[in-house]
């Protein structure tokens, strides 16, 4: 039988996230750590609520799609995902 891996997570938040705080994410990240899952957290600096570019604001997803958070989300998945 082979061996069962404990999942991982990923987690971003947007510094400037008005709906719902960064320490939310904290938490949760604390959280999954103390029962031993493998998470990591990133804050990404001046963001918003996620990418609200689907509400009007084109804007809202420049600071998510950066080249230094796209190469962190492809570095997380490629050492997870073999």
């Amino acid at each position: 039988m082979a061996a069962m891996r404990c999942p991982v997570c990923l987690h971003f938040h947007g510094t400037a996230d008005t709906l719902i705080p960064p320490s939310e994410s904290l938490d949760l990240h604390n959280a999954l750590r103390a029962a031993g899952i493998d998470s990591t957290r990133y804050l990404v600096q001046g963001a918003g609520y996620g990418d609200l570019a689907y509400l009007g604001d084109p804007a809202a997803a420049l600071r998510w799609t950066i080249p230094k958070v796209m190469g962190l989300m492809v570095g997380f998945f490629a050492a997870h995902l073999r």
